[in-house]
């Protein structure tokens, strides 16, 4: 709706109901929000989708899923690639790992972490080669689109890769500015100071958000799912920000013992993102590859990898109000309670366990 409003002239920031009509007709549409929703992608996003918006609405939408299936297939291949499988068993995983629940779930809600996957693990290879401006114009892209891989900057620091970094900051800026200056000045201040703010106060306390952030604000504050709950904002606040900090500290100080500070970094790279669904667990592909091949890990490792694997338990719905707090505590909330175990576990290492990945 936002790319065909920008070919249109139209302000592709403008409230979702006055847009839907670039749907077209017998397209699927969500329908009345209970705020006033806008699209909240970033304008490189709507900027890429705009050669998708010639085309009618199913049409589009199934060439993103092609494209989407095929770059995240490709980024899993090149992974499973770098331990040395034969390039048919690697066509094979890059094929099968589409099967997962969680990429099922992006592809069904027509995500885009195919592609923000193959970023990562593109910068993550021209790392490892040494290649630095390849190792920051795939991040950099990658926090023009998504925004919360900005932090990706504390692994190169603490790996004092200097010309990857400035080559992210820089290509990262040049990316962003040049995607508003498309997309218009004046619609880009209303996605960060209307759309975005709007947004997140909504959705912060979902009880499918996954992040830190939603730690704090689902159970500190009222919203949609609790309208009874307690409420203390301020003290909400004041809680996300020391999880927040505790999840940059650990990044900066995660030895990496199995994955490499690279891939160490990544579970608190989504738990410190404001609003982190489910599909964002396609990130973790590379943790998942590594216990395949690799093996020997603890139990409660390969079970937090299992529910990395699975997100969500899809038994349960799209949550109603009035979600009960032992839905929260034992369904929805198990990804995030994965992705710490995971996070954690990179400062143990067993006896006759080695490096993953060694970057």
């Amino acid at each position: 709706m936002s790319a065909s409003a920008l070919i249109h002239g139209s302000d592709p920031y403008a409230p979702l109901s006055s847009l839907v009509h670039y749907l077209g007709p017998n397209s699927s549409y969500f329908g009345a929000s209970t705020f006033e929703a806008r699209n909240v992608h970033t304008p490189l996003d709507v900027v890429l989708i705009v050669p998708l918006a010639v085309f009618p609405y199913r049409v589009a939408r199934i060439l993103w899923l092609l494209i989407m299936a095929i770059l995240a297939a490709l980024a899993t291949g090149l992974t499973v690639r770098t331990f040395g499988v034969s390039r048919e068993w690697s066509t094979v995983c890059a094929i099968g790992v589409l099967a997962l629940p969680i990429f099922q779930k992006d592809l069904v809600y027509a995500q885009s972490h195919g592609l923000l996957l193959l970023l990562f693990v593109s910068a993550w290879l021209a790392l490892r080669k040494g290649k630095d401006r390849g190792t920051g114009f795939a991040l950099g892209a990658a926090s023009a689109w998504k925004l919360f891989p900005a932090l990706m900057v504390i692994p190169l620091i603490r790996l004092k890769r200097w010309r990857a970094l400035g080559w992210m900051i820089g290509s990262g800026a040049v990316i962003g500015l040049t995607s508003a200056l498309i997309v218009g000045l004046t619609p880009t201040r209303e996605f960060i100071s209307r759309a975005t703010p709007k947004n997140f106060e909504f959705w912060r306390s979902a009880p499918m958000n996954l992040s830190a952030a939603g730690i704090a604000y689902r159970w500190l504050t009222r919203s949609y799912w609790r309208p009874q709950g307690v409420n203390v904002p301020a003290l909400a606040t004041t809680v996300v920000v020391i999880l927040i900090a505790l999840c940059v500290v650990a990044m900066f100080a995660t030895p990496g013992r199995r994955m490499g500070i690279y891939w160490g970094v990544m579970p608190f790279l989504l738990l410190v993102s404001p609003l982190a669904w489910d599909t964002y667990l396609v990130l973790m592909t590379p943790f998942l590859i590594g216990a395949l091949v690799h093996g020997g890990r603890r139990a409660p490792t390969m079970i937090a990898l299992a529910i990395i694997a699975i997100g969500i338990p899809p038994w349960l719905p799209g949550p109603p109000a009035l979600v009960p707090d032992i839905a929260q505590l034992l369904g929805y909330a198990l990804p995030t309670y994965a992705l710490i175990v995971l996070g954690i576990s990179e400062w143990r290492s067993a006896d006759n366990e080695q490096l993953v990945y060694s970057v």
